[in-house]
């Protein structure tokens, strides 16, 4: 999970402040979750 060299979708801006950033990391973190969740359920 490397969320620096990902940067943020759809801006296109190569620098993200700490607001993006952030949201960039709940997003990965809640895809991993949700992963996780599917693959226990199934």
């Amino acid at each position: 999970m490397d969320a620096f060299s990902t940067g943020s979708s759809g801006s296109g801006s190569p620098q993200m402040s700490t607001e993006a950033f952030m949201d960039q990391m709940k997003l990965q973190l809640a895809q991993a979750y949700a992963q996780e969740f599917v693959e226990l359920s199934w």
